[in-house]
């Protein structure tokens, strides 16, 4: 039905993670693809055994694959899972949604951004919720006799990420739980996202209404007292009220830990930290893998990183954790809703019934409009520091702005 696809430069186009579709006039429809590549569609013949037409790009490569499209108020809903599906105690992986007139787009998230713009698009219907259950991803939606609609999905249980040796086969089962629709737009269990039999629901509605400040740096005259550094990078200047960090020539992931942080201690209790961050990496070029955001330092090696990044052709935000495992190092990571050139990223800290300090993501484009996100957690004991980092290629270099870093209490 539709072939091997050869990729500019060598190799083949992904294609695969296949998903039909019945448009209202009756016409079938064959989505496919995965990252590399994009996701795509197809016009079918009505036996759905040959393509009839053209195919056309519905999102962007290096951002999504496992397409599933409902029909639903006038609407085609995209869903999409995104991130790395795979990479046990630290897999991300989520599903987004946007939406469109046709099934062959333009599709566009809640906020209008499309699925097939440099900064990607992409509306969250489940990620990681701090529970048990991570790399909630690759769905189906099923509606049953009483109309209800349900979401069937992976998902990996951090306690138990292998289905054999530590690294080999990730252990996937199945889920499923209830899909709401919320303004017109769908989201698992009214945005509680996977349920966890048996253990109640902590609810994040605190973190969006904080207010109560708790401690400030508006990078006015120097540094405030409390910040310290790891590799001290004499390139971090505080001038004209923020402060400017050219990205360095370096990483925290895997075993080279050759980057510089900042960090301070966090507040006591339940919180909030926000940073207003510019950083001008272009769009749709190549520049793997500037970036600069906030970081959960608990060290080198056990960190979460929320970070406006370049991968490939994309700027998204990404929400990255490396931890160590099995006597290697695990890095996996889910992301977010898109960047724009000024970006304010904020991370939300709770500590849950068992003791663990729960990190939860948000994303705002205007520093009023907020897009909470996914959850990394980070054992019970003593909390992790909370800082800044500026890294991942200096060619060409970018610098970051940070015009502040604010705390609030819950």
């Amino acid at each position: 039905m539709v072939g091997p696809r050869p990729a500019p430069g060598g190799g083949f186009l992904w294609t695969f993670d296949p998903a039909g579709l019945t448009d209202a006039s009756g016409q079938r429809w064959l989505y496919y693809g995965s990252y590399f590549g994009g996701i795509w569609t197809v016009p079918l013949s009505a036996d759905g055994l040959r393509v009839t037409g053209a195919a056309t790009q519905v999102t962007i490569d290096n951002r999504y694959e496992g397409a599933y499209v409902v029909r639903r108020g006038g609407w085609y809903y995209l869903f999409g899972s995104a991130a790395n599906c795979c990479a046990g105690p630290t897999t991300g992986y989520s599903v987004f949604a946007g939406r469109a007139k046709s099934p062959t787009g333009p599709f566009v998230d809640r906020d209008g951004h499309s699925l097939l713009a440099s900064r990607v698009g992409g509306t969250p219907v489940i990620q990681p919720n701090g529970n048990r259950w991570i790399g909630t991803g690759h769905n189906a939606v099923v509606t049953d006799d009483r109309g209800r609609d349900w979401f069937v999905y992976h998902a990996i249980d951090r306690g138990q990420p292998y289905l054999d040796e530590p690294y080999g086969i990730n252990r996937r089962p199945m889920l499923v739980d209830r899909l709401d629709w919320v303004g017109g737009w769908p989201t698992v269990r009214g945005g509680d996202w996977a349920s966890d039999p048996g253990v109640p629901d902590e609810s994040w509605k605190w973190a969006a209404k904080v207010k109560r400040p708790a401690w400030s740096d508006e990078f006015s005259a120097g540094l405030a007292p409390g910040w310290s550094w790891v590799r001290p990078d004499p390139d971090a200047t505080v001038t004209g009220g923020g402060l400017r960090w050219p990205t360095q020539a370096a990483d925290l992931v895997g075993t080279a830990n050759d980057a510089s942080v900042l960090l301070r201690d966090a507040p006591a209790g339940d919180w909030v930290v926000e940073t207003k961050l510019s950083i001008d990496l272009g769009v749709d070029t190549v520049r793997n893998y500037q970036q600069a955001g906030l970081v959960v330092y608990a060290g080198d090696d056990d960190f979460a990183r929320l970070s406006h990044v370049a991968i490939w052709n994309t700027r998204q935000v990404e929400y990255g954790r490396e931890l160590p495992y099995a006597d290697r190092l695990s890095y996996g990571g889910m992301v977010e809703t898109p960047p724009a050139e000024t970006t304010w990223l904020r991370l939300a800290h709770r500590t849950d019934r068992a003791g663990e300090h729960e990190y939860r993501a948000a994303v705002s484009t205007d520093g009023r409009h907020w897009t909470w996100g996914g959850v990394w957690t980070f054992p019970a004991g003593p909390a992790p520091r909370i800082g800044l980092v500026s890294h991942g290629g200096d060619s060409p270099q970018a610098t970051a702005l940070f015009d502040y870093v604010r705390f609030y209490r819950r």
